[in-house]
């Protein structure tokens, strides 16, 4: 059975993707912001729910050693964890921004660093970041939103060249 872990799995694309890969027989690791967010998959014995912050390279570091723990072997990682912000420049806020710019884009780099050594030491792994076609096209109000996006497609490009050499493959969607 293979595994994959989902970051973001509380609600929305991460929750139904969490649902879509247990229903074809592969091990679910569900991070969530909040614990309670996992109470529609209590009954699925193949999702395993793990309380972790994206933003914060503490939880990150205390959820990733309870999932190795418990899931040795990660085929797949799913940066899902994903927020929005539209405002106008002039009236944005500095906490808003620190905030989407920490989920969308800088969630990503940390999880994939916090994963990179186990697929290394597989020989093996997949990252798949969410994106947005808002990170290839720009409309009113979704300043933050769309450059975290395009920030993640960038990122994605070049840490695909930098792991080719080692079986570890990663894919925007």
């Amino acid at each position: 059975m293979k595994t994959v872990l989902i970051t973001g799995a509380g609600g929305g694309i991460g929750k139904l993707t969490s649902l879509h890969f247990a229903k074809n027989n592969w091990t679910v690791i569900a991070t969530l912001l909040h614990t309670n967010e996992g109470e529609d998959f209590k009954d699925i014995p193949t999702i395993f729910c793990y309380q972790m912050d994206v933003t914060s390279s503490e939880s990150i570091a205390m959820a990733s050693e309870k999932i190795l723990e418990n899931h040795p072997k990660i085929d797949t990682v799913i940066n899902n964890a994903g927020m929005g912000y539209r405002s106008f420049v002039e009236l944005s806020e500095d906490e808003k921004i620190d905030t989407i710019v920490n989920v969308n884009w800088l969630g990503v780099v940390k999880i994939c660093r916090a994963f990179i050594p186990t697929f290394r030491k597989q020989k093996f792994g997949q990252f798949i970041n969410i994106t947005s076609v808002a990170g290839l096209v720009n409309l009113p109000l979704g300043n933050f939103y769309h450059s975290t996006k395009q920030a993640v497609e960038s990122f994605s490009e070049c840490m695909a060249y930098e792991l080719l050499d080692f079986n570890i493959s990663v894919s925007t969607v």
